[in-house]
């Protein structure tokens, strides 16, 4: 459910190049293209200012919540379709055609698809919530018959995207029962997921976030909040002034979604009493929508300012003194805590030998970087960066205040990137190791799971358990990933409390007398002639016994699982805990075990023609000429 598998993008990679550090690296770059793309046209609904769209384009695609997970791919790709999802809703309410609709399903289609959860469940409630605001809004221009062809538009675009889901319903709903995230989350376990009170100075300060990990008690990856000091000026100044009926909106629901990241007390509340949070281990993914929803009460308020022929700054100048201030005191506080402690890079950097720019050192200044470092050298930036806006503000040079916002967003992100996203590893490194994965998918070797290779622990910080790419099934111990599959983690479980239940001195396959005890016992090897062939969930076998018997499989029992046996399809039975079990006949058995889940390739099927239909009918030349006025009415 967390990893993308039913998104279009995901397929096309898998199905050609396949995935490996290089195209992931693509993939996230892809994301972020979309996500700048996405909110320049979604900026288009409230402003027709090219250079407001720009800066809101950008401040949204570099935005701290973007540049901190940048190794989250399914919290980017939400980002990513969020702004897309936005403005195909707000083009299908004004402009109800089919063109309108089918961008509006794709568009949703492509966000909960390649989402993860909590991304799903905020896109539910901010999409509801915004629905609700347009239907009202129509019931209060048009009366009844307004709200009666609006519920028709809305319910024919909630079909449209169901049919398209149908793929993804049925596999989130298959594995849900199985699954060991199907109840509400340990408060205990994510209370310190969230973006807290603390880290909201990132809004003006990102760089200072990325160390002071004893001050701000959460994940690096959470803290940022930030989409620009110009935007965050201009989201300041707007609180003060008059405000739209959809400014308002996007106001409130921002700050919403803002609390809900703050976790504590507020995630106590939530999660038992607001349906469908109680799953949300990460708080912190909401505020995604508070970004989102802050920059476009900004554009509405920015493209109201470009309207004005006096200067900008005149309406501006308290907030910039106000900026300009805090900035300053925080920049002599940082400076008397260098001066005065022995917490900076200044002293590492009295100690070095050698070359300053060789890449362990620099990987060692970042290290010894702390949060006076930080706070001091973005507050020099920040008030920089300021007073060149003053002038520009001074004279309406937007030409020049989006130049001035580049440079502002291209600083705070590169001075981010190593400390979240990129980290201090090369690309080249971690194809380094992915490479010592065996190439395609071999058949596996038919020793104990303990005997199993594995790779040095520092590798694995960087990559994840090698099991995930040795392609030998077995692991003697759990992973935190892909997949926790209750029945997976309940014999980890009763294996730690029992150790003669442990089965990691078994091979991945061999045959047994009886399946019923909690560790069948292997009677015989199976040898490596005898695995006819292997692949993705698929083992072909031919074995000859003495007496009635039974292969045992080390795969987790599930659903969907069968064999072939002359000519004919069962299902398989339960050995042991969780694992697979397959009756043996004496004498020669020729047997395929095969995962083959049905009813999920039929929906699989019926989602990718209604995608593929879909798309043709988006390309149609004529497609603009057909509308659906009639049919709304």
């Amino acid at each position: 459910m967390s990893s993308s598998y039913w998104s279009p993008l995901t397929w096309l990679i898998a199905s050609t190049t396949g995935y490996n550090p290089y195209t992931l690296t693509i993939e996230v770059l892809i994301y972020l293209l979309l996500s700048g793309v996405g909110m320049y046209c979604l900026s288009g609904h409230y402003s027709k200012n090219k250079y407001v769209r720009l800066i809101a384009a950008i401040s949204y695609m570099c935005n701290g919540y973007i540049v901190g997970h940048l190794q989250h791919l399914n919290w980017l790709s939400g980002a990513a379709f969020l702004p897309w999802s936005l403005w195909a809703l707000e083009k299908l309410h004004r402009e109800r055609n089919l063109k309108s609709l089918l961008l509006s399903s794709l568009s949703f289609y492509l966000l909960i698809s390649s989402s993860h959860p909590g991304i799903i469940i905020g896109t539910i409630y901010f999409f509801t919530a915004y629905v609700i605001l347009k239907l009202y809004t129509d019931f209060k221009l048009t009366g009844t018959a307004g709200l009666l062809k609006n519920t028709k538009l809305y319910s024919l675009f909630i079909g449209c995207l169901l049919l398209l889901s149908v793929g993804l319903i049925a596999g989130y709903s298959d594995i849900i029962p199985y699954f060991d995230r199907n109840q509400t989350v340990d408060l205990s376990l994510s209370l310190n997921q969230n973006t807290g009170l603390k880290s909201w100075i990132s809004s003006i300060l990102p760089f200072a976030t990325t160390s002071g990990d004893n001050f701000f008690k959460n994940d690096p990856a959470f803290r940022n909040i930030y989409f620009g000091l110009i935007m965050f000026l201009l989201f300041l100044a707007s609180l003060f002034t008059a405000k739209s009926k959809q400014q308002i909106f996007f106001l409130v629901t921002g700050s919403l979604f803002l609390l809900i990241s703050l976790g504590g007390l507020l995630k106590l509340f939530t999660g038992k009493f607001i349906p469908l949070l109680g799953y949300v281990r990460v708080n912190a993914e909401f505020r995604i929508f508070a970004v989102l929803c802050f920059i476009i009460a900004t554009i509405i308020f920015f493209d109201r300012l470009t309207e004005t022929k006096e200067s900008y700054l005149k309406k501006l100048k308290p907030y910039f003194f106000v900026f300009v201030g805090i900035l300053s005191g925080l920049l002599l506080f940082s400076a008397i805590n260098l001066l005065s402690g022995g917490e900076s890079v200044i002293h590492f950097m009295n100690k070095v030998n050698g070359s300053l720019f060789s890449r362990d050192t620099v990987k060692q200044l970042l290290d010894k970087i702390s949060i006076y470092d930080t706070l001091f050298v973005q507050c020099i930036i920040q008030i920089l960066l300021l007073l060149l806006l003053i002038r520009a503000f001074k004279y309406n040079q937007l030409k020049k205040i989006f130049m001035i916002a580049s440079l502002d967003i291209i600083l705070a992100t590169l001075l981010n990137l190593p400390f979240t996203g990129v980290g201090k590893v090369p690309v080249s490194t971690i194809s380094s190791i992915q490479k010592k994965s065996p190439v395609g998918i071999p058949a596996p070797t038919l020793q104990a799971v303990r005997d199993n290779d594995t790779i040095p622990y520092d590798e694995v910080k960087l990559i994840g358990d090698w099991s995930f790419y040795s392609k030998q099934p077995g692991a003697a111990k759990p992973a935190l990933y892909p997949v926790k599959l209750i029945n997976n983690y309940t014999y980890y479980y009763e294996a730690a409390k029992d150790t003669t239940l442990r089965i990691t001195d078994m091979p991945f396959v061999y045959i047994t007398n009886s399946i019923a005890e909690k560790k069948p016992k292997k009677t015989r090897d199976v040898d490596q002639e005898n695995i006819v062939s292997y692949k993705t969930g698929e083992l072909h076998l031919k074995v000859a016994t003495d007496t009635a018997s039974y292969i045992v499989m080390l795969q987790n029992f599930f659903p969907h699982w069968c064999y072939k046996k002359d000519g004919k399809v069962f299902s398989v039975q339960q050995a042991g805990i969780n694992f697979i079990g397959v009756p043996l006949d004496k004498g020669e058995n020729d047997l395929t075990i095969f995962f083959n889940p049905v009813r999920i390739k039929a929906a699989l099927f019926l989602s990718g023609i209604t995608f593929i239909i879909f798309i043709t009918l988006l390309l149609w030349p004529r497609i603009n000429r057909f509308t659906f006025k009639a049919l709304l009415q």
